[in-house]
């Protein structure tokens, strides 16, 4: 609905304009000669770095853009099953000084606490599937020097043990301002806009249009978040009945996987539609709805996972994945963290959180605000980034807006626009 899309916007609006710091964007140290795999012969390279990392992330030569840093291991080093991390203020790694992170299936470790200053040392080792460690890695340094952006976020522990246990979830940071909205609603200037909107999706034959809907990824992702946000704005039952239609209809006639996997948009997006439909109204669904929807779900969270681990945290920057996919995702694992059937979803929402708190904004390594692939595309990043720091700031009750970037990100756009 325009409406969401419009407070969407203001909120991005808002985040831009209201960054104004006068702190002198971070200029990349030199690495050492020969230290990096990937140089180019000529004066003016084609890229400023690796698409790929090649080599773990922090080392002495990296400047830090934020404390605490994520440690990140290269996909060809990760060679078992899991990774465990060791951090330590002493290079003995003595035991009173380091701190040691679970067996994790993925290639980043968030500390999740402010790093004092001084010289840290960090190393990593492989656990395979029967627990077997193999040997420590070389043991990697930097130093913080006190001078870099603190930004601490919450613990994996802290937002699952917040996260919502009731449903619908997908605009729950609006939970509050619903029932003085639906009173309100009929007064709003956008309100008729609202219901003829929605009037053109209730309009769509799903039996006959699916394929069409599987194919034109935009069009489907319209139809149900306009119905869902109407139906919560308004509690017209029509609208319900419309969500439930199509969900049958796309139980009835699955995403051929031709289709479903042939562009990334395309599998986010199919998903999403299930979860929706199931998160707003999972207690109206018949058994065998419900558990066709959770099932696909989950199928495709565990699909998502197992295609962008390891790849994501050593991606400079994955167009896609940020822009769309994964906030889709985010939200399709959100719906059912919470069912010990589908484990799956659980462990997609624990990797993409650590995604965010290591990778986002804008990469991860950007603090002056800057959107690295062009002013002009920032639209299409817009709606993840305003929805995902409500949504996680709203579970955890901690500010991800407070980022340098997005408190940046004002002043950067209004020097790239003149």
């Amino acid at each position: 609905m325009r409406v969401m899309k419009k407070y969407f916007a203001i909120a991005s609006l808002a985040l831009l304009l209201a960054g104004c710091s006068d702190d002198t964007p971070a200029s990349p140290a030199d690495d050492t000669p020969g230290e990096v795999t990937e140089v180019s012969p000529i004066d003016s390279p084609e890229e400023y770095h690796e698409k790929m990392r090649t080599l773990p992330y922090p080392r002495s030569t990296n400047e830090l853009y934020i404390n605490p840093a994520p440690l990140i291991v290269p996909q060809n080093m990760k060679t078992g099953v899991y990774l465990q991390f060791a951090l330590s203020s002493s290079v003995d790694f003595a035991e009173n000084t380091t701190i040691l992170s679970e067996p994790l299936e993925w290639n980043m470790w968030n500390p999740h606490r402010r790093l004092d200053t001084g010289v840290w040392y960090w190393r990593f080792r492989n656990i395979s599937d029967a627990g077997e460690a193999e040997q420590w890695s070389d043991t990697y340094s930097f130093e913080i020097h006190g001078d870099e952006p603190t930004f601490v976020t919450p613990s994996w522990e802290t937002f699952l043990t917040m996260a919502p246990q009731y449903s619908p979830r997908l605009y729950c940071f609006l939970d509050a301002k619903l029932p003085a909205a639906r009173e309100h609603a009929p007064e709003h200037p956008e309100y008729a806009d609202l219901v003829r909107r929605a009037a053109a999706e209730l309009a769509v034959d799903y039996p006959t249009g699916l394929d069409k809907l599987y194919a034109d990824h935009e069009s489907l992702y319209r139809n149900v978040d306009v119905l869902y946000q109407a139906y919560q704005l308004t509690l017209d039952e029509t609208y319900a009945e419309k969500l439930i239609e199509l969900l049958q209809a796309m139980l009835n006639h699955p995403c051929p996987a031709s289709v479903l996997y042939s562009e990334n948009f395309i599998t986010s997006t199919v998903t999403f539609a299930h979860a929706a439909v199931y998160d707003l109204l999972n207690g109206r669904l018949t058994p065998a709805m419900r558990e066709a929807a959770r099932s696909f779900v989950a199928q495709q969270c565990l699909r998502f996972y197992n295609s962008n681990r390891g790849y994501q945290e050593n991606h400079i920057f994955d167009n896609h994945f940020w822009q769309i996919n994964y906030r889709l995702m985010f939200f399709s694992a959100l719906t059912l963290y919470d069912d010990a059937s589908y484990p799956e979803a659980l462990k997609l929402l624990e990797y993409l959180y650590e995604l965010w708190t290591a990778r986002a904004p804008a990469s991860g390594f950007n603090r002056d605000g800057v959107w690295h692939n062009g002013t002009g595309y920032f639209t299409t990043n817009s709606m993840t980034l305003a929805y995902m720091p409500m949504l996680l700031g709203y579970i955890t009750r901690f500010d991800f807006t407070a980022h340098p970037w997005y408190q940046n990100a004002g002043q950067a756009m209004a020097y790239n626009m003149l």
